[in-house]
């Protein structure tokens, strides 16, 4: 019998991430799904699209079963059969799915059937909070923690959206990359076959989380800001202004360096990251907006977020002058902010978390504000 896979959300990183890696690897494919037109063309199969600058490799997947919520009994049939359970689904609607998990699960305990569940959520204590949701699902977790692992993934492929609206529903548009960083420590089932799932025993996942927000959600968001403050409405072009470029380089160079020295990883290794991840910022396929990138900026700004928590890193790290080269990213993303939905003017309150960490931070912000809103951003930073 071949190793089936079961995906809670067939949304972009479901079908255009899990299940390709799945479907590549050689495992049947189940989907979950609340969206009934969503499932109803995903039962016909779907197309996957690679883009890259000019060029697209197109695959099609066809899912060994595609399930609404709502069809109970087949979702815990397949629950209480498959040999891995993913979610992506918004930690919002995780509730939910512990909820949809219960009966499979309860029927895994009565057979010692180990299975492990994978989150592609990208949010902050996520595996406490699914393990939250299933402790009032299954009871204590002394009864089920050492059969089923609850596993944090750091999910860093871009898939764009706006790349689907003019194609057969189903179609998903991604970018090359394809590794999937997941927190080996938490598995009590065999690790899946699959190539593109990455691990590092010997470090904590925290690595992972810190290089996924510190490094690429930084970097991006930097991009998304500066390029809103020099007039782009689209990452891509942005990366193309050698203002811009050399800014973000630089900026998360400190960063790179920062997480290094942190969990004591290879500098060079870290610094190839950040320099890919720039190459990859500049797919003019992925047709990314500044305005969707730099969304929410008080979320971002905020303290262990992008911005600040990456500038608390790096003091932490790396010593306070090192900390000091980005006072300049913050600012720019604290001016940015009145662009956004809401038009909420965060500098004051970001001058007073910096001001907390430390008095200079604060002049230093101020006095680049004032120079940013006198002479505009491309004069401070050419």
């Amino acid at each position: 019998m071949n190793r089936e896979v079961l995906i809670f959300g067939a949304g972009a990183v479901g079908r255009g991430f899990i299940a390709e890696i799945f479907h590549d690897a050689g495992w049947d494919i189940t989907f979950v799904d609340a969206d009934g037109h969503r499932v109803d063309d995903l039962r016909k199969g779907y197309d996957h699209a690679t883009v890259w600058n000019g060029k697209v490799t197109t695959k099609r997947i066809n899912p060994t079963s595609v399930l609404h919520t709502s069809e109970h009994a087949a979702v815990t049939a397949a629950v209480s059969r498959c040999h891995a359970i993913f979610t992506s689904v918004g930690v919002a609607h995780m509730e939910a799915v512990a909820s949809s998990l219960g009966p499979g699960l309860t029927q895994r305990l009565a057979t010692g059937n180990k299975v492990d569940l994978y989150l592609a959520e990208n949010a902050p204590d996520v595996a406490q909070q699914m393990r939250s949701h299933l402790e009032r699902v299954l009871g204590r977790p002394t009864h089920w923690q050492d059969q089923f692992g609850v596993v944090a993934l750091s999910v860093g492929r871009m898939i764009p959206s706006e790349q689907t609206a003019a194609h057969a529903p189903g179609f998903v548009a991604v970018e090359p990359y394809r590794q999937l960083p997941f927190d080996v420590r938490a598995c009590r089932a065999a690790v899946p076959d699959v190539p593109d799932m990455v691990s590092r025993p010997e470090i904590s996942f925290d690595y992972f989380v810190q290089r996924k927000l510190f490094v690429h959600n930084f970097g991006h968001a930097c991009v998304g800001y500066l390029g809103r403050e020099l007039g782009y409405d689209f990452i891509t072009d942005a990366m193309h202004d050698r203002v811009v470029e050399a800014r973000v380089k630089n900026w998360m160079a400190v960063t790179a360096r920062s997480l290094a020295t942190r969990w004591g990883t290879s500098p060079t290794e870290e610094l190839e990251h950040a320099h890919d991840l720039l190459v990859r910022f500049s797919n003019r396929d992925l047709n990314d907006t500044v305005t969707r990138v730099g969304r929410d900026p008080r979320r971002k700004l905020s303290p262990r977020d992008r911005f600040l928590g990456a500038l608390e890193l790096t003091a932490r790290a790396s010593g306070l002058q090192e900390a000091r080269q980005l006072v300049p990213a913050v600012a720019v993303a604290a001016l940015a902010s009145r662009h956004y939905p809401g038009g909420e003017n965060l500098v004051p309150w970001v001058h007073e978390q910096l001001t907390g960490v430390a008095s200079e931070l604060g002049d230093e912000f101020r006095s680049l504000v004032h120079a940013i809103e006198t002479s505009g951003a491309r004069a401070v930073f050419s």
